[in-house]
């Protein structure tokens, strides 16, 4: 990871330690996207901290990030499968400053507001194939807000397409990924398209998605949602996909 408060775009959860040495050629690179078939599993960690130092400075009181800017951090950090290590420093009464508690608290709203009604909901949700055609591993499973239940494909099918509908056109902000990670991280590439027009649009894309991946989809209003697997290392398992 890094102490900038973003994550990697790419982040595979897997390195090989015994090739991180001092001075090495492009270490911050690997430390941002980990190693796609690296051999020990070491999640990123994304630390920052609330004050532009580690340590509380009464001069800093007017500089501590706002609500809005530690949404973003968290959206650069967590929604890209990364750890969020965020410093907060006691001021010299051992307590946090007012204005840092200030900014958390509006952090909190913000998730809060952005997350609090999941679209999939009400929704319905068609995949091209499952694993086996057993219901234990159909599309159902990513919506189903069960995090001990998942979508598979068969062993040899390392792409899928699932197509999610909404009862009705619905603004949608964000999209939430998530892996079955127990079993690894698989995905290496994957779209978002959108209805519209009656065509399909895409919308955004991505490389891995890991524990949790959140794409903004800048309000795009529709009535269906399709994510594509284009390529994973291994039959894509998908836990959870959220709409909001």
């Amino acid at each position: 990871g890094n102490e900038k408060g973003i994550g990697g775009e790419t982040n595979w959860n897997t390195i090989t330690p015994d090739t991180l040495y001092a001075g090495q050629a492009g270490i911050s690179d690997l430390l941002q996207t980990g190693s796609e078939d690296g051999t020990a599993w070491i999640p990123a960690e994304v630390n920052t901290s609330i004050r532009p130092g580690w340590f509380y400075h009464e001069k800093e009181d007017s500089l501590v990030r706002d609500a809005e800017n530690l949404f973003e951090l968290y959206l650069t950090s967590v929604g890209r499968g990364s750890t969020l290590l965020l410093n907060i420093p006691p001021d010299r009464r051992g307590l946090f400053h007012e204005n840092d508690v200030e900014a958390l608290q509006g952090f909190r709203k913000i998730l809060d507001s952005v997350f609090a009604d999941n679209l999939v909901e009400n929704a319905t949700i068609s995949a091209d194939s499952f694993r086996g055609n057993s219901s234990t591993y159909n599309a159902e499973k990513a919506i189903d807000d069960n995090s001990d239940t998942y979508f598979a494909t068969d062993d040899a099918t390392t792409s899928a397409t699932l197509e999610i509908e909404l009862p009705q056109e619905k603004a949608v902000n964000y999209i939430v990924l998530q892996e079955y990670i127990k079993l690894g991280q698989r995905v290496e590439n994957f779209t978002v398209s959108a209805w519209e027009n009656n065509t399909w649009k895409e919308i955004a894309q991505g490389t891995t998605i890991g524990n949790k991946r959140i794409l903004a989809l800048g309000g795009v209003s529709t009535t269906k949602i399709k994510v594509e697997i284009k390529a994973a290392k291994a039959c894509p398992l998908l836990s959870n996909i959220g709409l909001y």
